[in-house]
């Protein structure tokens, strides 16, 4: 849940973690809350198969919160 957070950045890199002949990528969102700057932020991490017209994800969203 993101109630009060901003999106603060989206990186996106390879990932090792694919289906066999995959091209996958892992995609980092980050959110912040922009009035509790103090607030630790929330960072979600999911990989995605780009191989087919249709992307899928591939595995679970990993989610974590980190100091700013």
């Amino acid at each position: 849940v993101t109630l009060g957070l901003s999106l603060d950045s989206i990186t996106l890199g390879r990932s090792t973690y694919c289906r066999p002949d995959g091209h996958c990528r892992e995609i980092t969102l980050r959110f912040i809350d922009p009035e509790k700057t103090r607030r630790a932020a929330r960072v979600f991490r999911f990989t995605i198969d780009v191989i087919d017209v249709m992307p899928v994800t591939v595995g679970d969203i990993r989610s974590w919160w980190i100091k700013r």
